[in-house]
């Protein structure tokens, strides 16, 4: 079987066509393999800011969203929403977080086991969702929207700059299609491609670790644990109708470790039966602004793939809600990519700020001295940095 080679972002890349399979779209229902060789937009990554940069493009635009996963599909992500992402979803389709079965999430237990205290921070207006419904409907917007054509199954080996184009290679169908866009962004999270470049963002340092186990207690309680003996950053216990989610984040050279850790924390809380799902995902943690870059290899980037994340509490679909929005806007305003990564640079500056006020604060949690000097508790309630959120 050939091999076929491409330059992108001064890399080589190698693509092995897969067999042709039976290609779904959302819902399942079967469509056409063949994708148009022109787009004005073309989005990597469909999750929610690759949805929000889709959703906020006007009706003559053409939209191409491309996801390597099949839909449906899961990610370890904990599902809370935060006023300003429940404001944001509501603001692309009316009424989707309330669609989504959102659970009231009034407080955060806190349990830090290095002190062996407990106590609770309440969460103002905070609502739990299943993450794969709340991607799910995110995706049936799509079809109510003109020129926007979603593909799952489609996995974007690379893209380069050629002029004002942009030439993107997309794996899809069992061939390898050749692309081009006015405009390319990238929302393939802390693991994709404009991450794996480290001329633009430094790699992952954590990983998140969680496992699935049958549901048991109250649908809507949320732990976040605090061990240094286990990781220096966070463990949590997440209550869902669908699960109860037990995982943390752990420095990536101690991801093994971390699955024993889980282990261990499940049996000291009671948890009944055996784990049906593990999950893994990269997470980044920016520390100064060259942490986040809001371009790469010639594409826009949001949410993770931009590094802008919560470092604290790893919290991230607000971040990419607010950043796919920006970006979509920028794009919207203009065809020509030069002004619309000049008007989202501009744009998504306090965005940023933010990102690196709470991963600043972040640090106090995170450094071993700092929580030797101070109980958990007072370092959280120090600075109102946990639902401290600028407006989209």
């Amino acid at each position: 079987m050939t091999m076929r080679r491409f330059a992108c972002g001064g890399s080589v890349w190698a693509a092995k066509p897969s067999r042709l399979r039976r290609i779904t779209g959302t819902g399942g229902q079967k469509v056409n393999p063949m994708l148009p060789a022109d787009w004005d937009l073309i989005v990597v990554g469909g999750g929610p800011g690759g949805a929000a940069v889709a959703l906020t493009q006007p009706a003559d635009r053409r939209v191409l969203i491309v996801d390597r996963r099949r839909a449906p599909w899961r990610k370890p992500c904990d599902g809370i929403l935060t006023p300003m992402s429940r404001r944001v979803l509501d603001g692309l389709s009316a009424g989707l977080v309330d669609r989504c079965g959102a659970l009231p999430t009034r407080c955060l237990s806190v349990l830090d086991r290095d002190r062996n205290r407990t106590f609770d921070l309440v969460l103002h207006d905070h609502v739990m969702v299943d993450r794969q419904e709340l991607d799910t409907r995110l995706r049936a917007g799509f079809a109510t929207r003109p020129g926007v054509t979603f593909r799952d199954r489609a996995h974007a080996l690379g893209w380069m700059e050629r002029g004002d184009q942009m030439t993107v290679r997309v794996s899809h169908a069992g061939e390898v299609h050749t692309l081009t866009a006015s405009v390319v962004v990238d929302a393939t999270g802390a693991a994709g491609v404009a991450r794996r470049s480290p001329r633009h963002l430094p790699p992952p340092t954590a990983v998140a670790v969680q496992f699935w186990y049958p549901s048991q207690g109250d649908p809507s309680r949320c732990d976040w644990i605090f061990d240094a003996r286990a990781t220096p950053f966070y463990m949590w216990a997440i209550h869902k109708p669908a699960g109860l989610l037990i995982g943390g984040v752990f420095p990536f050279a101690a991801a093994r470790g971390g699955r024993n850790a889980i282990a261990s924390l499940a049996r000291s809380l009671g948890v009944t039966g055996s784990p049906w799902r593990v999950q893994g995902a990269r997470v980044g943690m920016p520390r100064c602004r060259s942490d986040i870059s809001v371009t790469a290899n010639g594409a826009l980037t949001v949410g993770e793939a931009a590094n802008l994340v919560n470092a604290g509490t790893g919290e991230g679909i607000s971040f990419a809600l607010r950043s796919g929005v920006l970006c979509g806007r920028a794009i919207a305003a203009t065809r020509r990519r030069i002004d619309a990564a000049d008007l989202y640079s501009r744009a998504i500056a306090p965005l940023c700020a933010e990102a690196l006020s709470k991963a600043s604060h972040a640090q106090d949690l995170f450094t071993s001295a700092r929580r030797e000097a101070m109980p958990i508790d007072e370092v959280l309630v120090s600075v109102p940095w946990l639902s401290l959120e600028l407006p989209a």
